[in-house]
């Protein structure tokens, strides 16, 4: 090698040392902001009890619970249903009861998103995914809770779901958000 290459790869290298040296490895690392990746997420699970596995529909109830920037309380219902039916084809896993559709892994590995009807023996979860941005202060303070009808317009008591630690969106969701609407990031 001619004596200036080696002194211009030596300077490179002596650069990027300085830089990994000074640099601290979190903004190395920080993902792009508009990735996935930059989102912040939990999941609030808890499983579907026996009493709710009866054959027919049954109602379900979430209610969120948050404090918002300025201190105040925020909270907001959501209405649901699943219907359990013998018989039915069983889902890869868990299917999720979820704030407003369902979902279940199909055979195939394909997520369906529109999951009504399930076997009273299917694997299932209560499940919210609640995601925000890295500078969001609600994120960490909501709470969410579940009830269902044991049977007509009888309910069962509130169900705190637990939340898991605040991760990343990528990870949190499992992937369930990129098979289902093709986001990748």
């Amino acid at each position: 090698m001619k004596p200036i290459l080696v002194r211009r790869i030596a300077r490179a290298a002596a650069v990027l040392a300085m830089v990994a040296v000074f640099v601290p490895a979190p903004a190395l690392a920080a993902p792009a902001p508009d990735s996935c990746a930059a989102e912040r997420a939990v999941q609030f699970t808890a499983d579907v009890p026996s009493e709710l596995r009866t054959v027919g529909t049954h109602r379900i109830q979430y209610h969120l619970t948050w404090v918002n920037p300025d201190g105040s309380p925020g909270d907001g219902f959501t209405d649901n249903a699943i219907t359990f039916q013998a018989g039915m084809p069983l889902y890869q896993g868990n299917v999720l009861i979820r704030l407003f559709r369902n979902w279940g892994r199909l055979p195939d590995g394909s997520l369906s998103t529109s999951v009504t009807t399930i076997d009273p023996t299917q694997a299932a979860v209560f499940y919210v995914f609640d995601s925000a941005s890295p500078d969001d202060t609600v994120l960490p303070t909501t709470q969410v809770s579940v009830r269902y009808e044991t049977r007509k317009n009888h309910w069962s008591d509130w169900i705190r779901l637990a939340a898991s630690p605040i991760a990343s969106a990528c990870v949190a969701n499992d992937g369930l958000t990129r098979m289902a609407f093709g986001w990748a990031g």
